[in-house]
């Protein structure tokens, strides 16, 4: 097995051995293993180092940002740079008092990049979340009353 990589060799031996035994195969743990490992060894060794090869290309060469879904919890104060109001009132005053979010009804996206130095982080809004805000379901509730 590769040297150094025992840990990640044996992971891989030991999920084979598993897999064979669900199938039904009958003979012992410790003989399928012994099987498997005299039979597979150089291919054992090959998937763990094209594992390590991909890991390394998900996480240094390729990869440079990671995505992650956004959503607004509820109370949050509505942000129109990071979110947006699903049933948006276009005459809306902006002077009023900061509204809280009641839920989120569509998910966004933001993508987090290090920085050139690499000591730090970007973070830029892909997609907007959308999301209702309380003062709606106040509204929503006031009308239901007066029906």
């Amino acid at each position: 097995m590769i040297d150094g990589n025992q840990d990640l060799a044996m992971f891989f031996l030991d999920a084979f051995v598993n897999i064979l035994i669900t199938a039904g195969v009958k003979d012992g743990r410790e003989r399928i293993c012994e099987e498997i490992e005299s039979r597979f060894s150089s291919e054992i060794e090959n998937i763990v180092k094209k594992s390590q090869e991909l890991n390394k290309a998900i996480g240094e060469d390729v990869t440079s940002c990671e995505l992650e879904i956004l959503y607004m919890e509820p109370d949050h104060v509505f942000d129109e740079s990071i979110m947006e109001d699903t049933f948006q009132d276009q005459t809306k005053d902006t002077t009023q008092e900061p509204e809280g979010v009641l839920c989120t009804t569509d998910l966004g996206l933001i993508r987090h990049e290090k920085t050139t130095g690499g000591d730090g982080w970007q973070n830029t809004i892909l997609i907007k979340p959308k999301i209702v805000l309380q003062s709606k379901l106040d509204a929503i509730i006031a009308s239901d009353d007066e029906n």
